[in-house]
């Protein structure tokens, strides 16, 4: 990987789609050029998001960007920490952001 890319474990793109059970874990951060690591990142409409576990990363745990409508039902985000962010070491690693 290129050192200024922004790596997210699993991305949602497409809309109507239900993750149920889904466990993600140590999605890393390469570089302090950005703040934008995340375990799972949602730009679509209308998803369901149900008993995910998303922990020990250097991002953000679950990111939901752009889009409208999703559900987050049961999730858990915990342990994350951003020892390299371009805004000072743990200032970007949120257990959920949702920004529109």
């Amino acid at each position: 990987m290129t050192d200024n890319c922004r790596i997210k474990g699993v991305g949602v793109t497409g809309s109507h789609i239900h993750l149920k059970g889904l466990e993600v874990r140590g999605v890393p951060q390469n570089n302090t050029l950005n703040a934008e690591f995340r375990g799972i990142r949602v730009s679509g409409d209308d998803n369901v998001l149900e008993l995910i576990d998303t922990h020990h990363h250097t991002g953000t745990g679950l990111f939901i960007n752009g889009g409208g409508g999703d559900l987050v039902l049961n999730a858990d985000s915990h342990d994350d920490h951003d020892p390299n962010s371009s805004d000072g070491p743990g200032e970007n690693a949120d257990g959920f952001g949702a920004h529109y």
